[in-house]
């Protein structure tokens, strides 16, 4: 006796191909999404640490005698006088003015704690820097690469691109 029945187990080579074009068109879908949460939830993060920052200078303005931190003071490792105890004139010692800061804030999009100097043309960061800072103004924004700039729709108030 022979038989003629054959079970086959398995799926087809054409089955096969239908279920990976499926999952590759929900990738499609599904990880741009993932993506833009995670661009997004940078930009709150970074917002955030632009608050503390903007209101921690603006407290060492009010108790050094209405003068704003120098870029000087707010780069590693002189970011000793947002970190530490200053005098009314800045000087690192031990008195009653701060500290500010736990610790240098990094940019997320960055990954930079560094601070660079206004001088760059309008809407514009030095590169590899954290924070942009006119210490004539007391003005600081976050630096941010123009890719992500782009996907998020920033304006220029809050934030310079490189």
């Amino acid at each position: 006796m022979s038989e003629n029945n054959h079970l086959t187990q398995g799926f087809t080579l054409v089955e096969f191909l239908i279920v990976v074009v499926i999952l590759g068109i929900l990738a499609a879908i599904v990880i741009p999404q993932f993506t833009s949460a995670s661009e997004s939830a940078k930009q709150n993060n970074v917002e955030i640490k632009m608050q503390t920052l903007r209101s921690q200078i603006q407290a060492y303005r009010i108790q050094h005698q209405d003068t704003y931190p120098t870029l000087a003071q707010l780069q590693e490792p002189d970011f000793n006088n947002m970190i530490n105890s200053t005098d009314a004139s800045g000087n690192t010692a031990g008195t009653s003015f701060g500290p500010y800061l736990q610790s240098p804030p990094r940019n997320p999009f960055t990954a930079e704690k560094t601070v660079s100097s206004k001088v760059t043309a309008a809407g514009t960061c030095t590169m590899n820097a954290g924070w942009s800072y006119n210490e004539a103004t007391g003005d600081l924004r976050a630096c941010i690469p123009a890719h992500h700039a782009a996907i998020l729709h920033l304006d220029g108030s809050n934030f310079e691109t490189h």
